[in-house]
């Protein structure tokens, strides 16, 4: 349930319980090679008519490390927060994010609709505060392990060249389709800079550009 759209009480604070790193192989070395090569795209200096690369550090957690594999420079890649139901963490951990479902859980939906028309399209959406994702997240259920918590993926993302959003006049289909057959390689919605919204979003749409990478439980505080 989305606690903004739902008009939930809102947290003040968060108390982690838990982290379960995954250990995926398979999905690993497919989130490598497209590392690999994003990197070497982003590297080129002539490469066609395509804007030059540019890193991005307005990144709430630009600069965050895993322990024994920090982020790559040169190619923007980040660790952000995807806020989803328990179940669904288990199954992003195995399977990874599926497109297919794009529009399909707290999108804005017309009544009776069974999916939406996301902000910016048909893609996998981050984000770089806790805060924005927990607005999705759901809760362990009663007689399951970590009952009474919420959940997130905390995922490593590739941003490379990465078209910047910071207006309200949104093509959806344009601004994905800049990224599937443009120059791009995802979105950077920023609505903070100039529409004094509360957060920023990162937008992909290939799931080889991800690695979920943790699964968090944690509990809401209120004062």
């Amino acid at each position: 349930m989305c606690t903004f759209r739902n008009k939930g009480e809102v947290p003040t604070g968060y108390r982690v319980i838990a982290v379960m790193r995954n250990v995926n192989h398979k999905l690993w070395s497919y989130y490598a090679l497209t590392r690999g090569a994003i990197a070497k795209e982003c590297a080129a200096e002539n490469w066609g008519h395509h804007p030059p690369f540019q890193a991005i550090d307005a990144v709430e957690t630009h600069g965050s490390l895993s322990q024994d594999s920090p982020t790559a420079p040169g190619c923007n890649e980040w660790l952000l927060f995807h806020g989803t139901s328990p179940g669904n963490c288990d199954k992003i951990c195995g399977q990874n994010f599926r497109l297919s479902l794009a529009g399909r859980g707290a999108t804005w939906k017309d009544p009776e609709a069974q999916r939406g028309t996301p902000l910016y399209g048909d893609g996998v959406y981050f984000a770089d505060r806790i805060t924005k994702a927990d607005e999705y997240s759901e809760m362990v259920q009663a007689g399951h392990r970590f009952a009474g918590c919420h959940t997130v993926v905390i995922s490593r993302v590739l941003g490379g060249r990465t078209q910047y959003c910071d207006t309200n006049e949104i093509d959806p289909a344009a601004l994905q389709k800049q990224v599937v057959t443009g120059p791009f390689h995802s979105v950077f919605g920023d609505r903070v800079a100039k529409l004094k919204k509360p957060y920023k979003e990162v937008v992909v749409y290939d799931s080889t550009q991800c690695y979920p990478e943790f699964i968090v439980y944690y509990k809401r505080l209120y004062s």
